[in-house]
């Protein structure tokens, strides 16, 4: 099982698009099954079994209605 490392910055602030984010958070816990890292406020995830997917495959959602939300870096983990 390969792990995969992201950070998420925020490009939209949770204030002014609280629903979008509700839906996001819906979608990382129940289908895309991240876990999150302790003691990054939720900026820093591990995805597994999403090799050779896209970054916008895997946060975009249906339509890719989530990818604006935030920056997606992915970063290795040694």
């Amino acid at each position: 099982m390969a792990f995969r490392y992201f950070e998420l910055t925020e490009n939209i602030p949770i204030e002014d698009a609280r629903e979008l984010h509700a839906q996001f958070k819906h979608h990382l816990d129940h289908v895309v099954n991240v876990g999150f890292i302790p003691g990054t406020d939720g900026k820093h995830v591990v995805v597994s079994d999403r090799d050779g997917e896209s970054i916008a495959a895997i946060f975009g959602g249906p339509d890719e209605m989530f990818i604006h939300l935030y920056h997606i870096d992915e970063y290795m983990k040694f």
